[in-house]
């Protein structure tokens, strides 16, 4: 089956997509907390933090997004959370 010029505009979004992560580490704008990170500032277990943070993306008090990081092992895209203003 031939690709069409009406299938390949389809797909341009996860051409942007494949763009954005195909670079270095981004700079994550101050506010965006990993989970780890917030578990450590709270005192809560990764695991308590996890589901809380959860919690708060499905009532929509929080927010998420992935920032590409350098990670112990690689460079990967990591969940990053920040309250919503209210």
């Amino acid at each position: 089956m031939a690709r069409t010029n009406k299938n390949k505009n389809n797909l341009d979004w996860l051409n942007q997509l494949r763009e954005e992560f195909s670079g270095g580490p981004v700079t994550v704008p101050a506010g965006w907390l990993t989970v780890k990170q917030l578990a450590k500032e709270s005192g809560m277990s990764e695991v308590h933090t996890r589901k809380v943070v959860a919690k708060g993306v499905e009532n929509g008090t929080v927010e998420v997004k992935k920032f590409k990081i350098q990670t112990i092992t690689r460079l990967m895209p990591v969940p990053h959370y920040k309250e919503k203003k209210r």
